[in-house]
């Protein structure tokens, strides 16, 4: 996934277009380079719902770019104090360090309780530490924030093959493909439960 600038600065400003629309036009039709200069715009402007739409455009450029666009859209969500506090969480959690990485995450959901990021990194650490169920309801309420957070779809569909709930998997992986379609994970993840619930 790539890293984007953290502080969110946009970059010099040269004859870019200004409003949304077209600057998601130009991630759709544009050349790399102008595709990721629009992704650092449309992150500024936390165009989180208009990323959303571009998922599905068939131009895999496109649809890479716009996912990892979400992502810092949800990082950013509570300013720059807090994104660099859940960035510190992460690096925590990517270090294997789950119980204060899990403490961060609860302290930020505590301090911004309509942040749905915290409580999903914290599913991916109940995730880790085997704790299925628990994840799984984590899951369901950042779902309940973010009806298109394919990340935390994702994440219930692999709790659910652990505890062999194979059709729960199957629904909650396709709901992640209904809003991320190019997403490979998901649809093995189908094929895995079926072959599941036909031998069983």
């Amino acid at each position: 996934m790539i890293r984007l600038n953290e502080e969110f600065i946009p970059p010099p400003k040269r004859e870019a277009p200004a409003s949304v629309p077209d600057l998601i036009r130009i991630l759709k039709t544009g050349q790399r380079t102008q595709k990721e200069d629009a992704l650092l715009m449309l992150i500024v402007f936390g165009a989180e719902h208009e990323l959303t739409d571009c998922l599905s455009f068939p131009d895999p450029v496109t649809a890479t770019l716009a996912t990892a666009g979400i992502w810092e859209c949800w990082l950013n969500e509570e300013g720059p104090d807090a994104r660099t506090a859940i960035d510190q969480a992460i690096s925590l959690m990517e270090r294997g360090n789950l119980a204060d990485a899990e403490r961060q995450f609860i302290n930020l959901s505590r301090q911004f309780p309509g942040w749905a990021e915290p409580i999903n990194k914290q599913a991916a650490i109940l995730y880790m530490r085997g704790r299925h169920v628990r994840s799984i309801e984590l899951c369901e309420l950042v779902v309940e924030m973010k009806p298109h957070h394919f990340g935390a779809w994702h994440g219930m569909a692999l709790c659910a093959v652990k505890l062999h709930h194979w059709r729960r998997a199957i629904e909650a992986a396709r709901e992640a493909l209904k809003i991320q379609p190019q997403a490979k994970a998901n649809r093995e993840i189908i094929l895995f439960a079926k072959t599941k619930i036909a031998v069983g």
